[in-house]
């Protein structure tokens, strides 16, 4: 913010209020190598204050991710990236070229326990 009270941006750089809201991590099996203590460094050192989590098709590294980024004074936005299935899961085949992938985002606590159900 300058003296006027409006956001100055430098050219070719994100506003101070952006955050990638789909980044996968070492607990996304076979699609990342990202490491939450990395990813954490990286965001502090760029002046990030919130970072998204959003692994595929699995909530293991929430924890993790939760104490790092409370411990390192950035809010965690927790999510995960499910497949929606054209045709099911009865016939066994996954991963068709029309399956979905959609990006869930947590918006507070309450909407975690339906995840985990």
């Amino acid at each position: 913010m300058n003296m006027n009270g409006t956001r100055t941006e430098k050219p070719n750089s994100p506003p101070d209020y952006f955050c990638h809201l789909h980044l996968h991590t070492q607990y996304s099996l076979l699609d990342s190598t990202c490491k939450i203590n990395e990813v954490m460094k990286t965001a502090e050192k760029l002046g990030q204050d919130y970072v998204a989590m959003t692994d595929s098709g699995n909530l293991y590294g929430v924890v993790d991710f939760y104490k790092r980024a409370m411990k390192n004074g950035i809010k965690p936005i927790i999510g995960c990236e499910v497949y929606v299935s054209s045709t099911g899961i009865d016939n066994g085949v996954v991963g068709q070229s029309d399956d979905i992938r959609l990006v869930l985002l947590a918006e507070n606590n309450e909407g975690m326990p339906i995840w985990l159900d």
